[in-house]
């Protein structure tokens, strides 16, 4: 069941008014809050960070302070996290792409789905197959067709390494069985530049970064990674309705977390408090909504590293 703006609101104050140990939600924040980062500055997500950061500390009462930690697949951010006192104060933003990171690489030191407390999924969208649009490709089985017939001379664009838009690439050729060569880049400025220089002939794109190009009638969308057409975007297929496999089913998400142990009035103060951030984003788009409850937030998170570790297998991905 998916529930509006207004019964997630209703639902927030409901889970604040009776969450035990209430005391200490009431004394709560007490001190700056940090969120922490993997993203680096300057970049397209910091930015949506930056509002986020900015309308939790409106609410809160109390400053949040950005903290950046990128690189190593998300494990700096997570280790300032999970050092941190579990005491709300300290705050990450994760992503599934760190999921697949830990399935590729059994050696990292911190487990998202394991680690930390679950607060809610503060965003999530999914990717679309694009090519140019005034490719030959008009469907995905014109695509299909030539990357068989010509195995290794196409080229495809999948945003960086280990980012959810290659994860989404990766399943989708280990499914069709085609071979094709990878072309890494940044996800939000490359892939129109390399399709329209015919450096990639198909990418895998967020829907954020992708719509744009769409509504410019550069790029052409072959297929999407949603478990149901967008309404959006009716006429285009998902890739599970075309291939029939339900590993085809991905998204892009964030979430918030807090450190492990963590009061659960506090994390239940950080939820309603993060969803009423979440719904003053007039900006949101295509983007979903937040967890009905850090419960639910922790059940999708099983579910997605459930998924993760599939992906990894199935598609035998080597660490990056």
């Amino acid at each position: 069941m998916r529930l509006g703006s207004a019964s997630l609101g209703a639902l927030a104050v409901a889970l604040l008014q009776f969450a035990p140990g209430l005391p200490a939600a009431e004394t709560f924040p007490q001190k700056p809050v940090r969120l922490v980062t993997a993203y680096p500055p300057g970049s397209g997500i910091d930015a949506i960070t930056r509002e986020f950061g900015a309308r939790l500390s409106e609410l809160l009462v109390q400053p949040v302070v950005i903290d950046h930690r990128p690189g190593a697949g998300g494990t700096l951010a997570m280790q300032a996290v999970a050092r941190a006192p579990a005491d709300g104060h300290t705050l990450l933003l994760g992503t599934n792409a760190w999921l697949a990171f830990r399935h590729t690489r059994p050696d990292a030191p911190h487990d998202l789905a394991t680690d930390f407390a679950p607060v809610t999924r503060t965003g999530a969208a999914p990717m679309f197959l694009v090519v140019r649009a005034d490719s030959s490709f008009a469907t995905l089985e014109d695509l299909l067709s030539r990357a068989r017939a010509m195995p290794g001379k196409l080229n495809y664009g999948m945003g960086a390494v280990g980012s959810p838009a290659h994860l989404a690439a990766q399943v989708f050729t280990t499914v069709t069985g085609i071979k094709a060569v990878a072309i890494p880049g940044k996800p939000g400025t490359e892939f129109p530049l390399n399709l329209m220089r015919d450096d990639v002939q198909f990418a895998t794109v967020t829907a954020p970064n992708a719509i744009p190009y769409f509504r410019s009638g550069k790029v052409r969308a072959l297929g999407v990674t949603s478990s149901a057409r967008l309404p959006e975007f009716p006429d285009v297929p998902t890739l599970k309705e075309l291939l029939g496999d339900e590993l085809l089913v991905q998204e892009v998400w964030e979430g918030l977390f807090a450190p492990a142990g963590t009061p659960s009035a506090v994390v239940r103060k950080l939820y309603a408090v993060a969803v009423k951030a979440i719904f003053s984003d007039p900006s949101r788009g295509v983007w979903s909504g937040p967890s009905e409850s850090p419960e639910a937030f922790a059940a999708y998170l099983r579910e997605e590293n459930e998924k993760m570790r599939e992906i990894a297998r199935r598609t035998q991905m080597a660490s990056y």
